[in-house]
C-alpha cells in the first residue's frame, strides 16, 4: 500500500511540475502578445529585465519592482498636476503649450 501512495505522490508531482511549467509559457507567451499589441511597452520592459538580471531572491525582486512602480507613479503624478491648472491663477487664464504628446515641459522634463 505504501509503494502505490509514493507512485501516485511521484505522479501528482510530476504533474504540478508540468503545470507550472505550462504555467510559466503561458504566462511569458501572454507578455510578448501583449508587447506586439503594446510595442510603446517594450522599452520599459527591456529597463525592467536589465534592472531584475542582477536581483538575487524572489522577496528581492518583488521589492525592486515595488521601487520601480513607485517611481513610475510618481512620475504619473507629476504629468496629471502639469495638466492641472494653476490653482492661484485667476479664472479664464489659458493653460501653458502643450508638447506633441500634450506634456508640459517640467513634466516632460520629469519623465525623463
Amino acid at each position: 500500500m505504501a509503494e502505490v501512495t509514493r507512485a501516485s505522490e511521484d505522479i501528482h508531482r510530476r504533474r504540478s511540475d508540468a503545470s507550472s511549467e505550462m504555467t510559466l509559457d503561458d504566462a511569458i507567451e501572454a507578455r510578448e502578445q501583449y508587447l506586439r499589441e503594446n510595442p510603446h511597452l517594450r522599452e520599459f520592459q527591456a529597463e525592467i529585465d536589465a534592472t531584475l538580471r542582477n536581483v538575487v531572491g524572489f522577496e528581492n525582486r518583488m521589492v525592486v519592482l515595488g521601487l520601480m512602480m513607485e517611481a513610475r507613479m510618481y512620475q504619473l503624478k507629476a504629468i496629471i498636476a502639469g495638466l492641472l491648472p494653476d490653482k492661484d491663477a485667476p479664472f479664464g487664464t489659458p493653460k501653458p503649450e502643450r508638447d506633441t504628446e500634450g506634456l508640459l515641459p517640467a513634466a516632460r522634463r520629469d519623465l525623463h
